[in-house]
């Protein structure tokens, strides 16, 4: 795939800071029928996802802003959407290094006692809301 007009269609926002393409298209694992997932990592807050046509598939460019990411770090439903995509993601442009500095800290990342207690209270609180439902 020529990810160099996806470059230049979408790097030149002065807002962007980096591009990066996240999963199966990311593993290279990708197939006719795959979508192509793009990230553009942006210094304010991101607007609503972008679905287009590219090559024959389905595009789908996602903002992320300074926030969402730090939401991927100290979140747990955050950790589990995102951590794993980030570690696999391949940088598009990076002219700055931010894109490479997630990805390096996705792959130090480590599921403390913090993050623990924080989705065990979570999901205490969804099966408590569950039960309630239930009866």
């Amino acid at each position: 795939m020529d990810t160099l007009p996806l470059v230049q269609r979408f790097s030149g926002s002065p807002a962007v800071q980096a591009l990066a393409l996240m999963g199966s298209t990311a593993r290279g694992d990708a197939t006719a029928l795959s979508d192509i997932d793009l990230v553009c990592f942006v210094d304010r807050s991101p607007r609503e996802s972008i679905l287009d046509v590219y090559e024959g598939r389905l595009l789908v460019v996602s903002e992320v802003g300074p926030t969402e990411v730090e939401q991927w770090f100290v979140s747990p439903l955050k950790a589990t959407e995102c951590i794993a995509g980030a570690r696999e993601a391949v940088a598009l442009w990076d002219p700055t290094g931010l894109f490479g500095g997630i990805k390096a800290r996705a792959a130090a990342f480590k599921w403390d006692e913090r993050l623990q207690h924080a989705a065990d209270a979570y999901a205490s609180g969804m099966l408590a809301g569950l039960a309630e439902e239930a009866q």
